[in-house]
């Protein structure tokens, strides 16, 4: 538990959201997995720099619905431009 809470910890002090919406979802009962489509605007907080993103969320459950899994697919090149403060150079392209 602590290092879910360290990963939560460290995206929060580095990433701030607005605007976040979840859609799409499918359940998959027999695989006990639920995926959903999301968008949000993103921002580097140390940059300032934000950019609008869809992404993909993807949970594993286990028999007494635990989450076993996360992921998420998201734009990491957004993500490492941003933190770099070079995202507005490579969208003004």
């Amino acid at each position: 538990m602590a290092a879910i809470t360290s990963y939560f910890e460290t995206i929060g002090s580095l990433l701030s959201f607005e605007n976040m919406k979840f859609s799409e979802f499918v359940v998959d009962a027999e695989s006990n997995r639920v995926a959903c489509k999301g968008r949000a605007k993103f921002t580097w907080k140390s940059t300032g720099q934000s950019w609008d993103e869809t992404f993909a969320y993807m949970l594993d459950f286990d028999d007494e619905c635990l989450i076993t899994d996360y992921q998420v697919w998201a734009d990491s090149g957004a993500v490492y431009l941003a933190s770099q403060g070079k995202l507005r150079k490579e969208q003004d392209k």
